[in-house]
């Protein structure tokens, strides 16, 4: 394999994975189980099977559209900490089987559009365990400012965040497809929008330089990251995901 071909991919043009019941070998994606999701809570159920999140998660045309639903489909019961009671959102991870790509170091790449909905979030995190994000994208709509928000977080704790922010109001437009791209190495973490360098921070060490990371992407109520409770009428809302590529170094 030539460095830049990319470790793991998914260009979103077969959902087969989505018509089993239950994770088999082979399949791009996973709904993580309900552990996964009530880490912090005693609620345990988040999902029964993929019938149901069908209408939530679908693939087709070379796009896989990640919704926010305004009232979550019987027999589903949600777990509180993700979801006010009559919100229904989509939970993905590439990894919670085997045959996705763990990394310690790359570049991960994903081609986005989001819906400008007040209240709607999308998110893309890498973590190196359940609930313990390293690096995260969040898109949002806050219902007061109603402007389209892209900020790229660095966790370390509640008071030591690196971020960059770019929104709707600067002149970008997160509705159409750009790429979105986190490289990490040892040292230095980068975020590129488009391939263009855009924030960099020194890579903190502990389980920044040493854990293996995962990808997680989820649709949620943007008061969940700091924003607004959706405007129910306004939904459902979608996150469009093109493709999504690992690489064990930036290709370009």
């Amino acid at each position: 394999m030539d460095l830049f071909d990319p470790t793991w991919s998914d260009v979103m043009l077969n959902g087969r994975w989505l018509t089993h019941n239950a994770w088999v070998p082979g399949d791009r994606w996973e709904f993580p189980p309900p552990d996964f999701i009530a880490l912090e809570q005693p609620q345990k159920t988040l999902w029964v099977d993929r019938g149901t999140v069908r209408q939530v998660c679908t693939q087709a045309n070379g796009v896989l559209s990640l919704a926010l639903l305004a009232q979550a489909p019987a027999p589903v019961r949600q777990q509180a900490r993700l979801f006010p009671p009559q919100l229904f959102g989509t939970v993905l991870s590439n990894l919670w089987q085997p045959g996705g790509d763990q990394r310690i170091t790359g570049y991960w790449e994903l081609n986005a559009a989001v819906q400008q909905v007040p209240g709607f979030a999308f998110q893309w995190t890498l973590l190196d365990s359940p609930y313990n994000a390293s690096v995260g994208v969040r898109f949002d709509v806050r219902v007061f400012t109603d402007d389209l928000n892209v900020q790229w977080v660095v966790y370390r704790d509640a008071i030591n965040q690196t971020t960059f922010n770019v929104s709707s109001n600067n002149g970008f437009d997160a509705r159409q497809f750009h790429l979105y791209g986190f490289e990490k190495t040892a040292n230095v973490l980068s975020f590129y929008i488009d391939r263009n360098l855009v924030c960099t921070a020194n890579n903190p060490g502990g389980p920044f330089a040493a854990n293996l990371l995962f990808t997680y992407l989820s649709t949620v109520s943007a008061d969940y990251v700091g924003g607004s409770l959706p405007v129910l009428e306004a939904l459902p809302a979608n996150a469009q995901l093109g493709s999504y590529n690992i690489y064990a170094a930036r290709p370009f």
